[in-house]
């Protein structure tokens, strides 16, 4: 199960760590200390944390081990095989057709060899028109229907490969409000994972156990 970042010159690994760091300690101000700790009682202290945050890390471990590999669905039984993808010099318009026709939120911009470059949104495009047409000077060099979607598509896309836990792809799309992931397997986009593939998942795979 791996994440990875693409982009048109980008390919960097994505750690989970960084992915679902979660900042649940608040600051604290600075604190009086009530009574002095000597060098000896600082340390046998210091050693049973160690302790027991290793002990808590081995049975993290073992009951991750212990999870039956038949309930896993991964990626690639969820995803949608069939995508529907723009190259950079199509035109804002041409996606706007596309997110109609297919009720589509998010395409997938490739090259002309189907290396994934970027991806626009629905969003992408209404706030992108939505500043043109708020602008009574019209200037034609700004953005409007013709213009090509590289000049509105994110650059940089996380992605997952073709065996990652569906539970993580449900994970972002809760926590970090990602809205789709395109599926890779040796470099190529093979699939996409949207929010509704996900409830269609969990209708079809009702015994899927997502974390609390």
């Amino acid at each position: 199960m791996t994440f990875y970042v693409e982009g048109r010159s980008k390919h960097e690994l994505m750690p989970i760590e960084r992915l679902f760091e979660k900042r649940l300690v608040n600051k604290t101000g600075q604190v009086n200390s009530l009574h002095t700790i000597d060098q000896k009682e600082w340390h046998e202290k210091d050693k049973n944390n160690q302790h027991n945050i290793h002990l808590i890390n081995q049975s993290y471990r073992s009951a991750i081990n212990k999870l039956d590999e038949d309930k896993v669905v991964y990626a690639e039984q969820v995803m949608s095989s069939t995508v529907e993808t723009l190259t950079p010099d199509c035109t804002i318009h041409e996606a706007t057709k596309l997110f109609q026709k297919y009720k589509f939120r998010h395409l997938p911009i490739v090259s002309s060899v189907g290396k994934l470059l970027g991806m626009v949104s629905d969003r992408d495009v209404l706030k992108a028109l939505g500043s043109f047409y708020d602008d009574n000077d019209h200037d034609s060099s700004k953005i409007n229907i013709n213009t090509a979607v590289e000049n509105i598509m994110i650059n940089e896309v996380l992605t997952a490969n073709k065996k990652t836990d569906i539970r993580y792809i449900v994970l972002l799309f809760i926590e970090n409000r990602v809205g789709s992931i395109p599926i890779m397997n040796k470099g190529a986009m093979i699939g996409i994972i949207t929010r509704s593939d996900v409830l269609r998942s969990v209708l079809n795979h009702y015994e899927i156990e997502l974390w609390a």
